[in-house]
């Protein structure tokens, strides 16, 4: 081995040394970085005004409730008017602004309070005796952060082979439902309650009629809602910039959030251009529920009740309804009541609900809604499959997924809406849409899973987080990272799929070599799965070794002889049919005819190239003189 290193370092030096190429990363035209979200936490010095109510005995029966109530209205008044008067009563008069839900109220105080004084005067509602609970109707915003480093464009789609914290989608695109349906999330609507959405060459086909879901934040202000009006049927996201710092809120361009998330679901895949989406196949329903400096909870629940096909907006009933809900949004609080009302709603009528854990760095708590019950709460990992540094963690994190280095469809407006582009983002509302894709792919196999079904399925077979990193020792971070390959199989399995056949070799059993001259051979295998293949060996020649990964046998100094081995592919649940294998290594020709030419070793060409060189110089010498 040492005479090799001498003598390729003596080639290089006297035949010209070799240029290896260089990787550089490929940037897109319209690929770049995004703007920075407000933590999600809420600031203990913003004023607030918004509550929300629920009564404990319901108002006149009827199943669905409308927005607006005329004896909601009334019982807020009755509410306002028997108050006992203790803080700043002259500011918290209650202003009645909508209903959500059948004896839920959504008011405001007369002025926005301090939240101490808030909490003071929620506690003098709670203990009225028509009211069961009474909470601030918090603001939610985007889970996302700012984006430092370029990661290869769609790891997060790849096998581990290729990426360590790949969420392997490809190899799930390999599997066929029946005789040749391939897994594309084909036929599951997936409701994206976010921004709204753009256009987007790339998304476009796959996006169902939505509906915009944004409130006045007042009566008749509509500064959140940026569109001049209040909600209606048209959900594209007109641009969520923020002109100035107010409120805790910073200066902001536009995110394009919703429509970077739909198309990590959804984007167009197979067409030539852009990127793909996890579930390239399933529809989207847009639900715009964030605007300028985020959005209501009490808005993100209507839209939540109306995805699943549980409330009716303007006496119409949602004709599409999702059977998977992604929330990549949230503000750091325990679940509220009424938080955990919808998600219970929701997913008792079969829609399964995936949401980010948030961006604030923390190791012990994740934000709500992520934190209700029955949620699939999603946290963020890189390419190496290690956390990503801003990803909360912490009691109740289900599971991790790729959230650094995300490439989806956006937009190149800064404020209004311009021409479409594909952007780089990162955070954990990156991390959740890949795990809705995921359960899209599975709710194509079997339509009648239950969302309980559904979490069971991510978290049992979630890769393990590698060994080293912070969640291989912890329990906070969840069950491991996606694999939407592996979930999709066991599905498919438990069904009674017949694919799961055993890897087979390809590659010739008979290999030959040369007396001294290093050799690699490729030895391949295929597996009618499309999963991951590893190779094993016995009786390999003394000195010669095998890839378990790539197959590829290696000998650096084979000696003469006829060797036999064998080799055996595995894949993830079972082992193909061992193959041997026969080396033949000859001795090396020292002499060539006159038709072929002899073969010339490593010494022999390293003679000449010093001969060549010497005589050169001596013949340039010569010339001089």
């Amino acid at each position: 081995m040492f005479k090799s290193k001498i003598l390729h370092t003596l080639i290089a030096l006297t035949c010209g040394a070799v240029a290896f190429p260089v990787d550089h990363a490929l940037a897109q035209n319209g690929v770049g970085n995004t703007k920075s979200f407000r933590s999600t936490g809420a600031f203990e010095n913003d004023r607030v005004s918004r509550i929300i109510i629920k009564f404990k005995t319901p108002n006149s029966e009827r199943s669905i409730s409308q927005r607006f109530d005329p004896e909601g209205k009334a019982r807020v008044q009755s509410l306002s008017e028997r108050l006992p008067g203790g803080v700043q009563q002259g500011e918290a008069n209650l202003r009645y602004l909508k209903s959500i839900h059948n004896n839920i109220q959504v008011v405001s105080t007369q002025a926005p309070l301090s939240r101490a004084n808030m909490r003071a005067f929620l506690t003098e509602l709670a203990a009225d005796p028509d009211v069961e609970y009474a909470e601030i109707d918090e603001k939610a915003f985007a889970h996302m952060t700012p984006n430092d480093s370029l990661y290869g464009q769609m790891w997060n789609l790849k096998a581990p082979a290729e990426q360590t914290g790949g969420a392997n989608f490809q190899l799930a695109w390999d599997r066929v439902i029946g005789a040749n349906t391939p897994v594309s999330g084909a036929g599951v609507i997936v409701a994206v309650v976010d921004t709204g959405y753009r256009p987007h060459a790339d998304l476009m086909a796959n996006v169902l009629q939505g509906y915009d879901f944004i409130a006045e934040d007042s009566l008749n202000v509509f500064t959140t809602a940026n569109d001049g009006d209040g909600r209606d049927a048209d959900a594209t996201d007109p641009g969520d910039w923020n002109p100035v710092t107010i409120n805790g809120c910073d200066r902001e361009d536009s995110s394009w959030h919703g429509t970077h998330v739909a198309g990590t679901i959804s984007a167009l895949g197979n067409n030539s251009a852009g990127v793909i989406g996890g579930a390239f196949g399933a529809k989207i329903l847009p639900v715009r529920v964030l605007g300028v400096c985020g959005g209501y909870s009490s808005d993100i629940q209507e839209g939540m009740y109306w995805a699943a096909g549980l409330l009716q907006v303007n006496g119409v009933t949602n004709p599409n309804i999702a059977k998977v809900i992604n929330l990549s949004l949230g503000s750091i609080s325990s679940c509220s009541a009424s938080y955990q009302n919808a998600v219970t709603a929701v997913i008792n009528a079969g829609t399964t609900v995936v949401v980010s854990t948030g961006n604030d760095f923390s190791s012990t708590t994740i934000s709500s809604p992520a934190n209700c019950n029955g949620v699939i709460a999603v946290t963020a990992h890189t390419s190496t499959g290690y956390k990503a540094d801003y990803a909360n963690v912490g009691n109740g994190t289900t599971i991790s997924a790729p959230g650094s280095g995300i490439y989806s469809t956006a937009n190149t407006g800064t404020t209004a809406p311009l021409s479409d582009a594909i952007r780089l983002k990162s955070g954990t509302s990156m991390a959740a849409p890949h795990v809705a894709a995921a359960a899209a792919l599975l709710l194509q196999i079997k339509p009648t899973l239950t969302p309980a079904q559904i979490k069971s399925l991510l978290m049992t077979n979630a890769r393990a987080f590698p060994g080293g990193s912070t969640c291989a020792s912890v329990t906070t971070c969840g069950s491991g990272l996606l694999d939407a390959f592996a979930a999709v199989k066991a599905l498919q399995v438990s069904e009674g799929a017949t694919a799961n056949t055993a890897p087979s070799m390809t590659s010739s059993a008979n290999q030959s070599g040369t007396v001294g001259v290093s050799l690699q051979i490729d030895l391949t295998a295929i597996d009618a799965e499309g999963d991951a293949i590893t190779f094993s060996n016995s009786n390999l020649p003394s000195g010669a070794s095998l890839d378990s990964n790539t197959g590829r046998l290696s000998w650096s100094n084979p000696v003469l002889g006829n060797y036999s081995f064998t080799v055996t592919p595995s894949d993830t649940s079972r082992s193909g049919t061992s193959q041997t294998v026969s080396l033949n290594v000859s001795a090396a020709s020292t002499s060539g005819g006159g038709g072929g030419g002899g073969s010339i070793n490593l010494w022999e060409l390293a003679l000449i190239c010093l001969f060549g060189t010497a005589a050169f110089l001596f013949q340039r010498r010569s010339a001089q003189q």
